[in-house]
């Protein structure tokens, strides 16, 4: 897909996390848009600074570095747009993670229906539900109206009424939402968003617009039997980049410069793996997993139907809400060293207090393998909850978050994916090593055909394919077997044995033809229950991997043994990069 250098632009991405900063700039590199530099600085959103402005210049400042390319004009402070005779940028695009997380009060009509979809609406930016009100319950309406007092919301999301349907128990809901914003002072009113039956949005809108700011969506439940969350995800996430532009300083200057609306991280990543998923030749579910240091985005789309949640689990403010979810137990699963209870909770408190902060021992590193395990598998049952048709299959799995692409080593990075997600089946892993995901979603609004070719161009690093048989037999029992034909000419034939891992090596730039066979108590798809398969596959960092530990797999209780199966694991892993 060839670009005329007419119409060629030069692309600025900034994503502000509460952490990092991160810069991308794209340009059109012998006919075709390509990443050619990315740099990352420390965030400015909070103390001392207050506003993001310092670190977006730093990291444009370090881009021109990398490039030899002037961004800013003579007195460094502002970009140049556009650019002009090789200097400066044409158009630049805004994410933004960073910000406390919103607390969201949802209404409904009934708890299994609207109200249901309104929490899966909320779950798609970084918020947590506080409370919900709904029509069957049971409470008075003075206890309903104290309940969202006490929850201080920010945002009251309301869904109810299929197209042409109910009124008047919606506008029940709106009276007490109503009540609400009477009692509270302006400045501390919640900012309303009516996702329901549109006949009634002009008068709710006229309702409530004399008492604070209020918003009108697609309907999310336009009948009782189908949800439709793509429109409202959108303006939602439009709406809250407008109000982040509010709240941090800084944001509004760059949303002036842009010219486009600053957009949550998170819902231009989903944007992206809902893209991915209807240009996939497989039809299987793809899914994009995120792991920051304030949530945990999972981005799961089949046929460009995108279920998106956005977790409260991080490695770093994030970190509370984990250890309110669990104990320490269940971290402790996966730790390959014996720490006590204290060690652990200052290690996680500390961590809290220096999210940017990086493990220096092999203690500290343990601790947060352990803990990246827990989180990612945590988000996914949380996001199985929202959405039980997600499944445990997909192709392919695309992975961002500094711990995974830059913390650890790569074989550790999968191993631990491996561990979080506990995929079935036959899928391609993929690592976002310069976190590129979101920031294209956010440029697909202003330039569709950059993304699209960026992530032909290879902006993703294949980590391999990955064999994960449904297997119920006894360790070391072979379970399948598995021929590998390379179409350089020769072949290699291994038998998996349950509770182990194998690699087969296959670079990058080579490809094979993979032929299996299931033995009995095994199954390579859930779904079908196949036994047998053949397909083409392209060379990754580590080969073909047959992941034989059975799903779920248990661990050793021992800490010792538990390190000495990773040791294992990880070796056996790297002799697929040979």
């Amino acid at each position: 897909m060839a670009t005329s250098t007419l119409n060629a632009e030069t692309v600025l991405a900034l994503d502000i996390g509460t952490i990092h900063t991160r810069g991308l700039l794209f340009d059109v590199v012998e006919g075709n848009y390509r990443l050619i530099a990315s740099g990352t600085v420390p965030s400015t959103v909070n103390a001392p600074f207050f506003d993001v402005s310092e670190s977006v210049h730093q990291v444009v400042l370090h881009l021109e570095e990398i490039t030899g390319r002037e961004l800013l004009d003579r007195d460094n402070q502002s970009l140049i747009i556009p650019a002009v005779e090789g200097s400066g940028i044409d158009r630049m695009a805004v994410t933004i993670s960073a910000g406390s997380k919103l607390n969201l009060v949802i209404t409904g009509l009934l708890p299994d229906v609207s109200l249901e979809s309104a929490r899966r609406l909320a779950v798609s930016i970084y918020g947590n539900v506080v409370e919900s009100i709904y029509l069957t319950d049971s409470r008075e309406r003075e206890e309903q109206i104290d309940a969202i007092l006490r929850a201080k919301p920010d945002l009251v999301l309301m869904a109810g009424g299929t197209e042409d349907g109910a009124t008047r128990s919606v506008l029940s809901m709106v009276e007490v939402v109503t009540m609400v914003c009477r009692l509270l002072p302006e400045g501390k009113r919640p900012v309303i968003i009516f996702a329901g039956n549109q006949r009634l949005a002009e008068r709710i809108t006229k309702t409530l617009e004399k008492l604070t700011a209020v918003y009108s969506v697609p309907n999310i439940r336009p009948n009782i039997d189908s949800e439709d969350l793509d429109a409202a995800q959108h303006e939602l996430a439009e709406i809250i980049g407008l109000i982040r532009s509010y709240q941090i300083g800084g944001l509004e200057e760059l949303y002036k410069m842009s010219g486009v609306a600053i957009m949550p991280t998170a819902y231009t990543f989903g944007r992206m793996v809902r893209y991915l998923s209807r240009i996939s030749a497989y039809g299987k579910t793809v899914l994009g997993l995120d792991v920051g240091a304030g949530s945990t985005t999972i981005a799961a789309a089949q046929r460009g139907k995108l279920m998106l949640s956005v977790l409260p689990y991080g490695l770093g403010s994030g970190i509370a809400e984990v250890l309110r979810s669990g104990t320490l137990e269940s971290i402790r699963y996966w730790l390959t060293q014996s720490l006590p209870d204290d060690v652990l909770q200052d290690y996680f408190w500390q961590k809290t207090l220096f999210p940017a902060s990086i493990p220096m021992t092999e203690e500290s590193l343990a601790i947060e393998e352990a803990f990246t395990r827990h989180v990612i598998q945590l988000s996914m049952r949380q996001a199985a909850k929202l959405y039980p048709g997600m499944g445990t299959s997909f192709e392919p799995i695309i992975v961002s978050g500094s711990m995974l692409s830059q913390g650890v080593s790569q074989s550790r990075a999968l191993l631990m994916l491996l561990d979080g997600l506990q995929p079935v089946g036959v899928s391609t892993i993929a690592l976002d090593i310069n976190n590129t995901l979101a920031s294209l979603g956010a440029i697909a609004r202003i330039n569709q055909v950059l993304p699209a070719q960026v992530i032909e161009g290879g902006v993703l690093l294949n980590l391999g394919t990955v064999i994960c048989p449904a297997c119920e037999e006894k360790p070391g029992r072979p379970v399948m077997k598995v021929k590998l034909e390379y179409e350089s000419g020769g072949s290699v034939e291994v038998e998996a044995r349950q509770g182990t891992i194998q690699a087969i090596p296959l670079k990058q730039g080579q490809s094979a033809r993979v032929q299996m066979t299931a033995y009995r108590n095994t199954s390579i798809d859930l779904r079908s229950g196949a036994k047998s398969g053949g397909f083409r596959v392209n060379g990754g960092m580590f080969g073909v991997i047959i992941d034989a530990r059975g799903r779920p797999f248990t661990l050793p209780s021992s800490a010792a043994e538990r390190q000495e199966l990773y040791r294992g694991w990880n070796a056996a892993l790297k002799k697929g990069s040979a």
